[in-house]
């Protein structure tokens, strides 16, 4: 009876040994799960940090900001038709461009040049 027992486990030996070989030879000689580990702790490092220097806030973007939030009154929200002709243009930039100035000057009444 040892024997068949011992043929059993031999059996089952080798099917674990052969599953051991496979998931070696797919992840254990592989490159994929080093740089992960470390894209992955690379990740978390820079989370942190990024943490660490918006724990105190954007400066004085935060305290303009929550100033202009802390202010009393009701919202307010400025509806404005700006009307854009731009004729003749192809460039994307160009078009942005124009845009920009336009609308800077809509909401400002500045000139604007775009470079």
């Amino acid at each position: 009876m040892g024997g068949v027992v011992n043929y059993i486990w031999g059996v089952i030996d080798s099917i674990i040994g052969a599953f051991q070989s496979l998931w070696s030879t797919i992840t254990g000689h592989s490159i994929w799960p080093e740089m992960f580990e470390s894209m992955e702790k690379q990740t978390k490092e820079g989370m942190r940090d990024i943490r660490a220097a918006m724990s105190g806030g954007l400066g004085e973007v935060t305290t303009t900001v929550g100033g202009a939030a802390a202010a009393p009154g009701p919202r307010t929200t400025m509806n404005m038709p700006i009307t854009i002709n731009i004729t003749g243009v192809t460039d994307p930039k160009a078009v942005a461009d124009e845009v920009e100035r336009r609308l800077v000057h809509a909401i400002t009444g500045a000139i604007v040049t775009v470079e």
